[in-house]
């Protein structure tokens, strides 16, 4: 619509004339001065045209545009959010498909993989009642501070009925803490859905479970997204069976230093363009740095879930009926 030559109104200059017009905008004169405003929006909040009938003409313009625009910005926020949900796919397929580098038939390097080391963390088994209660990072927190960790305890011997002491564990390490999710029925489903970076571990008798306490920038509850794409069995694997997933008895795994980096290191590759990215990279480099470890040299993922069997009679091992896997796993 042509509006050149109508007379506006504007709150602070008063009348005004409109003496040019292109596609985003107008240029109205007050007085000896010529202003441009963008066109149909000045209309919306700046510009008032003198003549009614121009002025219901003009509105109608001015909904179109705002109408187009809000179909343009909904357009753009699904296309960022399939490219968002794509990109997370990815990940999750990386993640549980495993960065595979090793040839079939490797045993070595397989064998080198699974080798036990000094711990770094542990993960804890939270499947029964004492799972911790928190719905956020900050509850979580709290709930550590200090928190009597399900070590178990000893099942025979002279010590039994007596707290297992988790010696190996120390400021700097990490707790993550794992359960299957509702309605799973099998462990190779477990996840990592919290994690903590210990800031003190003390256990005050053989009769007590050790208390660990964790700094609450250094605690994250993961969202259920993002929980789903840390699969426990990824990361670890049974020394004496690798290919066998099943917890067992006991309520906690040592983690060694290339495990916890490992999880760390999806951790930051699944949140970092959310909005907590920064923070989660800077618990990242906090429990390198505090470690001493190096963060070129954080291997493949090496759990259960990705370990190809080295003959046949692997493959028939590693395929055990599900409901024999389950009878064993009831602990």
């Amino acid at each position: 619509m042509n509006i050149v030559g109508y007379h506006v109104r504007h709150a602070a200059f008063g009348e005004g004339e409109i003496v040019g017009q292109d596609d985003c905008y107008v240029e109205v004169r007050f007085g000896d001065e010529i202003y441009p405003f963008q066109y149909p929006y000045a209309f919306e909040q700046y510009l008032e045209l003198v003549d009614p009938e121009a002025g219901e003409m003009v509105a109608k313009v001015l909904q179109d545009r705002l109408d187009a625009d809000a179909r343009a910005e909904q357009e753009r926020q699904a296309d960022i959010e399939r490219r968002r949900q794509n990109r997370e796919r990815n990940i999750l397929l990386s993640i549980r498909a495993g960065r595979r580098s090793r040839r079939p038939g490797d045993a070595a390097r397989r064998a080198a993989s699974r080798r036990a080391g000094p711990a770094f963390g542990a993960a804890f088994k939270l499947d029964r009642d004492d799972e911790l209660p928190a719905d956020s990072s900050e509850e979580l927190a709290a709930a550590l501070s200090p928190w009597n960790a399900p070590a178990g305890v000893i099942a025979s011997g002279q010590n039994a009925g007596k707290a297992i002491r988790m010696k190996q564990l120390k400021p700097g390490h990490l707790i993550a803490l794992t359960r299957r999710p509702e309605n799973a029925t099998h462990e190779n489903e477990r996840i990592i859905y919290g994690l903590a970076m210990i800031s003190d571990c003390r256990q005050a008798d053989e009769d007590e479970m050790p208390n660990l306490s964790a700094e609450p920038e250094n605690v994250f509850l993961l969202d259920e997204e993002t929980s789903s794409a840390l699969l426990f069995w990824n990361y670890y694997a049974n020394l004496s069976n690798p290919q066998n997933i099943q917890w067992g008895t006991g309520r906690f795994r040592y983690l060694s230093a290339d495990q916890t980096a490992q999880i760390l290191t999806d951790l930051v590759t699944l949140r970092e363009e959310q909005d907590d990215g920064e923070e989660i990279m800077a618990f990242f480099d906090r429990f390198m740095t505090i470690n001493a470890l190096d963060r070129e040299r954080i291997p493949d993922n090496a759990g259960a879930l990705l370990l190809e069997p080295e003959d046949e009679e692997d493959e028939v091992e590693a395929a055990q009926p599900e409901a024999d896997a389950a009878a064993q796993t009831q602990n």
